[in-house]
């Protein structure tokens, strides 16, 4: 109550004495997460073929995770690397999007193929983590700014240059087989 009425007095000073009185305001601009939201590829001319016994697994699998990574990597990466966002706010940023990543795949893939379902949605938590992970350490100090720039770079690469853990096979295995 007190720092309300001394504030209505300077308010009030300071229209008499013609003057204004300036507070400096902290950049707001790298705590404010955007939300990401994913604009999935169609699965339904695979979805098609599935049906009608053909092996498309592959193919929605490097279409969904292709997708992904590009929208991460001009998304929440572009803006971390331009100093829009900080740390946290990267993180926020990479779990919106993943999130409605996940959305996206379930209305697509569910009931009809659980499995490729739990894969792709298992590959968006991973990349949460892997996300998160690296914020941590960059908070503590064990990675430099650089670092975390470059290691998220190379955790979001990962999601269609590395293994399917649960697989135990390249991605790039799939992309050939398909192609």
């Amino acid at each position: 109550m007190m720092n309300f009425q001394r504030n209505r007095s300077l308010r009030r000073r300071a229209s008499r004495n013609g003057f204004f009185r300036v507070e400096s305001l902290e950049a707001r601009t790298l705590l404010a997460a955007s939300t990401e939201t994913f604009s999935g590829p169609s699965l339904n001319d695979l979805i098609a073929l599935a049906q009608e016994g053909e092996d498309t697994a592959p193919a929605a699998i490097n279409r969904m995770l292709s997708a992904l990574e590009t929208q991460l990597t001009s998304g929440p990466l572009a803006d971390l690397t331009a100093g829009t966002v900080n740390g946290n706010g990267f993180v926020t940023e990479v779990q919106s999007l993943v999130s409605s990543y996940a959305t996206n795949v379930n209305q697509q893939l569910l009931p009809e193929f659980p499995n490729v379902d739990t894969l792709l949605n298992l590959q968006g938590q991973r990349i949460v983590a892997d996300e998160t992970s690296l914020n941590q350490q960059n908070t503590v100090g064990l990675l430099s700014d650089s670092d975390f720039n470059t290691q998220a770079q190379t955790a979001i690469n990962s999601l269609t240059a590395g293994p399917l853990f649960s697989l135990h096979t390249p991605l790039s295995g799939y992309a050939t087989a398909v192609a």
